[in-house]
Order: C-alpha cells, then sequence, then structure tokens
C-alpha cells in the first residue's frame, strides 16, 4: 500500500506540485474493530456530491488529497465545495483525524481541519458507515448539511467502511439532508398498555377519595364508604341485561333473514 503511494506521487510529480495522503487505518480500542479505508482510494480521480438543493457540488477522496485543480487550486486538499466559479477547500488532508463514530456503529469518522478561512476556518467531518450497498463502489456518498457555520458534515456508506476483521452489521437511517434527524421508535408502549397505565391512577383517584370523602364528610363507616356504592352493587346485573339484550337483537335479526331456530 505504501509502495504504491509513493510510486503514484513519483508518477504525478511532473504535474502535480504536492502528493499529501493520510493514515486510512484505524482501531477501535473499545471493541478491537479494525478498519482500513484504503479500498475506496481513487488515484485516478475524485468522488464527487451534491447538495440536497444542488447549490454547491463537492469532490472528495479518501486516503490523500483531491486530484481535481480546476476548482480548489491549491495543494493538500481534503474537501472542495465549488458553485460555478466561486470555490472553498473545506479542510487538508494533511490534518485527518480518524475515530469511531459518534453513534457508536460500525465505522470510521474522519475530521479535517484547517480549511479556508480564518474566523474560524473551515472545518469537515466524515462518518464512513459500514453499509451493504449491492456492490456499489466507493459506495453512498451524502452532503449532511453545514449543521454549524463553517462545519461540513457527509455520510459515506460503504462496505470497505466495515471493519477487516469482523462481519457487517446493521446501520441506522441516514439523517435528511440539512441536520434534522427523525428517529422511529419501535417496540414501545401499545395502546392497550397505555390505557391501563392512564386508567391505574384514575380509579385510585377515585375510591381513595371517594372513601376519605364518605369517612370524614358523611361519618359512614364500613361498606358503606365505598363511593357509589348502590352502582357497584348493580353492576353484574347491568352487564347481564346488557348481554341479555344485545343476544335478542342479534338473534332476531337472523331470523327476520328467514332463519328460524330449531
Amino acid at each position: 500500500m505504501i509502495l504504491r503511494f509513493l510510486w503514484h506521487c513519483l508518477f504525478l510529480a511532473a504535474s502535480v506540485s504536492l502528493c499529501v495522503g493520510y493514515t486510512c487505518q484505524f482501531t477501535d480500542t473499545t471493541t478491537g474493530d479494525k478498519y482500513d479505508l484504503s479500498q475506496m482510494e481513487n488515484y485516478g480521480g475524485d468522488y464527487d456530491t451534491s447538495a440536497g438543493d444542488g447549490s454547491h457540488t463537492y469532490i472528495l477522496n479518501v486516503c490523500r488529497a483531491i486530484n481535481d485543480k480546476t476548482h480548489c487550486t491549491t495543494s493538500d486538499v481534503a474537501v472542495c465545495q465549488y458553485k460555478g466559479t466561486n470555490a472553498f477547500f473545506l479542510g487538508k488532508a494533511s490534518t485527518a483525524t480518524l475515530s469511531k463514530l459518534d453513534s457508536g456503529g460500525q465505522g470510521v469518522k474522519v475530521w479535517f481541519q484547517q480549511g479556508q478561512g480564518d474566523n474560524p476556518p473551515r472545518q469537515t467531518f466524515i462518518n464512513f458507515l459500514c453499509a451493504q450497498t449491492d456492490g456499489k463502489q466507493p459506495g453512498d456518498i451524502k452532503f449532511v448539511g453545514e449543521l454549524t457555520p463553517l462545519k461540513y458534515y457527509f455520510e459515506w456508506r460503504s462496505l470497505s467502511a466495515c471493519p477487516v476483521n469482523a462481519p457487517p452489521q446493521p446501520t441506522p437511517p441516514s439523517p435528511p439532508s440539512g441536520g434534522s434527524v427523525t428517529v422511529e421508535v419501535q417496540g414501545g408502549l401499545s395502546g392497550g398498555s397505555i390505557f391501563l397505565i392512564c386508567l391505574l391512577p384514575c380509579l385510585v383517584v377515585y375510591f381513595g377519595g371517594g372513601i376519605l370523602y364518605n369517612k370524614f364528610r358523611l361519618q359512614q363507616t364500613g361498606v358503606d364508604m365505598v363511593p357509589n356504592l348502590v352502582f357497584w352493587v348493580m353492576l353484574p346485573g347491568l352487564i347481564k341485561d346488557g348481554s341479555l339484550f344485545l343476544f335478542g337483537k342479534v338473534k332476531g335479526l337472523f331470523n327476520r333473514d328467514g332463519y328460524s331456530s330449531v
């Protein structure tokens, strides 16, 4: 890998003033997963993606500075943003810092600093996410947005971003452009569970408050302290009468259609 990189630098020395690269290997000390992004390195060209509104185009590469000098003409450019003749470089390749994802999933976060501008200089964050991409290389690149001023975020889903020593695991859905993240919670409480949770405190308040009122306000004792005692005593009979009434109505509907009981 190193020899191939040096050979390419020498080969382009006549036309490129400086060939800048950065390490593509990272080990997550927490999980022991090892990553190597070198398969995504593009020697003969670059990768590009556009903002969701089509306002800007972004040129990127992996493990090296971009090759394109049409828009961002300086060397050591990690990411170039352009629209028409206006262009800005969003970080230097030589400042790349690799770390684990903030989300804790499988993948690598690459941070580029010292982009164009002084107050403050631009920065870029690329989350390389381990994902099945139907064999597409280098995967799916997406500009997430400028979530905070002069800080640009990208998401790059690729099988090449998976650990070299472990099988890939499912990754969460990508956030929509602009930085807003919609989280779908699955496996929560059902409607019946919510109803029972709301019903329980209501029953406690009803019976507890009614008993206290009847005892201290109305000076009742024993079973007479139960609020609305007559209703609760009659409730089983009311349920029985209602059931018989409903059964009779249903039976009458069948008899009306020409069926008779045997």
